[in-house]
């Protein structure tokens, strides 16, 4: 028993030898294999580890999410430094994120602020599933700061940027991922590429950027510009929006721009300016409010538009967009002058639309919507000004920017005569009508042709004139007027189907049914139509010449002047030399006594007929030719020429005597008795009735008395005497006739 109980004992010491030998070659196995410990951690460091992940979560979805390669926690203060860092903030639908990443970080846990002091790259907008799309925004910057409590990311760096299309680099910038904002804060470029083929960028400075996500907006703080292969705008504040890559729409304040082609420059500005662009950054529109401006220059010379509005439409084209048409509204001036002479032209109206020649170089049609005014103004002194107001006006251009033809409704012109050394100026022509058209010389953009018609008026100081149409020709320096046409001054009118007026010198020609009237010349001393009263005339036709001085009626012409006639096929007047001519069935007609101041006392005319007649004023003498016949109560003269002296008495045309020769009959009719005169020349003098006759020999034959012949013979019918002179070659003859 005992033996036993040894045995136990010893087996017992050996199990347990065995035991603790085993556990001691496990101890020393796993010694060896387990690594070393880690050294103890630093004073202010609490913690660390390796592939660190910090998540914060809201609404059934993760918000904020760190990922660190390295990891450890700050004491004091309190925060953690990480190292090969991600940031993800997420949206709040949980959809997408925007994330950061850089080598090392800080993470203020108090403050809610991770800081990186290194390189940070960010990416805005990454979607939770699926691939990561290529045009996110992607900032690149150092010294980021991310708040954890609004989510706010910030850097005051430099920073580089891309997304859409685009490309920039700004001093600091800020984006908020609440209301997707981000901002460029100084220095800002960028570059819009867009998806065009071959790429046309766009280049954007500002001094700080605000680019709104959500509104696909960008606002540019003053100064921004923007530049563009050939365009240049430049402006205070704006705001770009987008369309997809590529820039919509720039809003502008205090803008001006250039766009710059071949052969071309078109500079344009504004208070507030609107530039649309189609695809491929091609200018579309351009509009313009408050002291709109549009200068556009080439070749063939310049033009500039200015208004309260401004309108510009362009048509894209493989390298660049070209001016194609235009509208103004408010105030408009349009002023242009061709590259090959020197004369402006000059409209103004309120609101106009103009048309662009193909390549945008030069204007091609210009007309107003509203009532404008329109000049020619040349700088040499040697072509008119001519100004045109109209309800309506438009403009046509040929090549070299010069015009080709004008119209206008209810049309009212100027044209300022030429000064001339030494004299004075003339009054200007004013003209209206209810329509106009101009046409211009293609070469030299010379008017040509003027045509106005319906109520033509013409006004050039004193004289005046109407029609229904007129024509202007410059060079002919005339103008016709034609359909009821009257022209008149102070001194008298003319009237005609058809007058033709020559603007230099007043002289007219009129043509068909013409009439007219002047005023008898104060200053004249003549008798022949030189009574009282206007001196009234019709004819077929009419002429004056030498300034009016010479006036040549045609075509059965009649003149008269109260009573007294003039009847002539012609009749052409001499106003400077003070002679008349009229020929063709010339009929004169004298009246005595018409305006006498006896009621009762019946008048006395004098009718004188001949082919021609010749009156000169200086010896108041009217001289007919060719067979002439004078007709007076009671006295018939006829002969081959008659010379007839008139005189003024008491304001009216009296014949004081007259004398034939060629072939001389007088007839004399007197209670019942006729006497018969014949001779080669005979003067009649009408103040004592005495009548002589000359001859070879010369014959008076009396009713009652019988015949008489004799070289002279003088008869006073007042008296009923008649004296003989017979002398040697042919004594007197008496046949007495006896009484029953």
């Amino acid at each position: 028993m005992r033996r036993t109980r040894w045995l136990l004992l010893i087996l017992f010491v050996v199990l347990s030898s065995a035991v603790g030998f085993t556990y001691w070659l496990r101890r020393m196995h796993q010694q060896r294999e387990s690594p070393p410990l880690p050294p103890p951690l630093p004073q202010s460091v609490s913690a660390k580890a390796d592939d660190w992940r910090w998540r914060q979560t809201g609404n059934g979805h993760p918000t904020v999410e760190v990922r660190a390669k390295g990891f450890q926690q700050i004491t004091e203060p309190s925060r953690y430094e990480l190292t090969d860092v991600e940031l993800r903030v997420f949206a709040r639908d949980g959809q997408s994120f925007n994330r950061v990443r850089c080598a090392r970080a800080e993470f203020d846990i108090a403050a809610g602020i991770l800081f990186s002091p290194g390189d940070v790259e960010i990416l805005i907008g990454v979607p939770v599933e699926g691939s990561e799309p290529p045009d996110l925004l992607k900032i690149r910057s150092s010294g980021v700061r991310f708040d954890n409590k609004s989510g706010t990311i910030f850097t005051d760096r430099p920073a580089s940027f891309a997304f859409r299309g685009a490309q920039g680099r700004s001093t600091g910038a800020e984006y908020r991922p609440d209301v997707k904002e981000l901002r460029l804060l100084h220095d800002v470029e960028l570059e819009w590429r867009g998806r065009a083929s071959p790429p046309r960028p766009m280049v954007v400075r500002a001094a700080s950027l605000l680019y709104k996500e959500q509104e696909r907006k960008i606002f540019l703080s003053r100064p921004s510009e923007l530049l563009r292969q050939g365009t240049h705008l430049q402006a205070a504040d704006s705001v770009v929006t987008l369309a997809g890559e590529e820039i919509e729409l720039v809003e502008a304040l205090q803008a001006h721009g250039v766009d710059r082609g071949p052969d071309r420059a078109l500079s344009y500005q504004a208070e507030r300016l609107w530039m649309h662009f189609a695809p491929g950054h091609h200018i579309q529109r351009i509009t313009g409010e408050g002291q709109a401006r549009l200068h556009l220059e080439s070749k063939s010379g310049q033009t500039t538009v200015t208004s309260a509005r401004l309108d510009l439409h362009f048509t894209p084209q493989t390298e660049d967009s070209v001016l194609s048409s235009a509208e103004a509204l408010g105030s408009v001036l349009v002023f242009s002058r061709p590259a090959t002479k020197q004369e402006a032209r000059e409209l103004r109206t309120e609101a106009v639309a103009l048309k662009m020649r193909s390549g945008g170089r030069e204007m091609e049609r210009v007309e107003t919507h509203a009532p404008g005014s329109f000049a020619l103004l040349p700088e040499d002194g040697r072509r008119r000004k001519r100004f045109l107001n109209g309800e309506r006006l438009s403009i046509d251009y040929a090549g070299n920017n010069l015009i080709r033809a004008v119209s206008a409704y209810r049309a009212v012109t100027r044209t300022e005569a030429t000064l001339e050394r030494g004299k004075a100026a003339p009054p200007p022509a004013i003209t209206s009508s209810k329509e106009l058209t101009a046409t211009f010389e293609p070469q030299s953009g010379e008017l040509t042709r003027l045509e106005q018609w319906e109520d033509f008026r013409y006004e050039q100081g004193e004289r005046k004139a109407r029609s229904y149409k007129a024509v202007l020709e410059p060079q002919q320096d005339r103008i016709t007027l034609s359909g009821r046409a009257r022209v008149w001054d102070p001194s008298g009118w003319t009237e005609a189907d058809a007058l033709i007026l020559q603007e230099s010198s007043g002289d007219l020609a009129a043509e068909g049914h013409v009439r007219s009237t002047r005023q008898a010349d104060a200053k004249s001393e003549g008798a022949l139509l030189g009574g009282k009263g206007p001196v009234n005339a019709q004819a077929a036709r009419m002429i004056t010449s030498k300034s009016r001085s010479v006036i040549v009626y045609s075509g059965e012409a009649v003149l008269w002047q109260g009573a007294n006639r003039l009847q002539a096929q012609q009749v052409r007047i001499d106003r400077a030399e003070r002679r008349l001519e009229a020929e063709g069935g010339v009929i004169t007609q004298i009246v005595e006594g018409a305006d006498a101041k006896q009621p009762g006392k019946a008048p006395l005319t004098t009718v004188v007929r001949a082919p021609r007649l010749i009156y000169t004023e200086a010896d108041q003498l009217a001289h007919y030719f060719g067979g002439v016949r004078l007709d007076r109560p009671g006295l018939t003269m006829t002969g081959k020429e008659l010379r007839a002296f008139l005189i003024k008495r008491e304001g009216e045309t009296r014949l004081e005597k007259a004398m034939a020769d060629g072939d001389v009959h007088v007839i004399h009719i007197a209670a019942a008795r006729t006497r018969t005169g014949t001779g080669d020349h005979a003067e009649y003098y009408l103040q004592d009735e005495r009548m002589h006759l000359l001859g070879k020999p010369a014959a008076l034959v009396d009713s009652l008395k019988g015949a008489t012949r004799g070289a002279e013979l003088i008869w006073f019918s007042k008296e009923d005497r008649l004296v003989v002179a017979g002398g040697e070659q042919a004594p007197a003859v008496s046949t007495l006739k006896r009484k029953h």
